[in-house]
């Protein structure tokens, strides 16, 4: 299970020592955050490596507007709303503008990029 934070829709922005709190659990693997604040998220991904003891949560980044900025203070990667560009082109009109895609560019044989961890 991933925890999913998104204030916009729910009006509850999950604390940062919450969501470490949640970790030792052995049925949520991470956290989708598409708050937006990216000083959270760093705090979030600090608090919860110093909370992990066999690395098996991963830090999401929800939204493809701080994607990059996610990944820079250590996000495993992302699982964003947004077009897909290949080596063959962009899908956004074939595909309605809808993806994920995360720390490289791998692409399944269907041209669609798919969720990589980035290590």
């Amino acid at each position: 299970m991933l925890l999913y934070n998104v204030p916009k829709f729910t009006h509850v922005d999950m604390a940062a020592t919450t969501i470490a709190r949640a970790v030792p659990h052995p049925n949520i693997v991470g956290l989708k955050d598409s708050s937006g604040n990216i000083t959270k998220l760093a705090d979030t991904v600090r608090l919860v490596r110093a909370a992990e003891t066999g690395g098996t949560f991963d830090v999401l980044a929800g939204s493809a507007g701080f994607l990059f900025a996610a990944l820079a203070v250590g996000a495993a990667g992302g699982v964003v709303a947004g077009c897909n560009l290949t080596s063959t082109g962009n899908d956004c009109e074939s595909e309605g503008g809808a993806g994920f895609f995360g720390g490289n560019d791998d692409a399944d044989d269907s041209g669609r990029m798919i969720f990589v961890r980035s290590e």
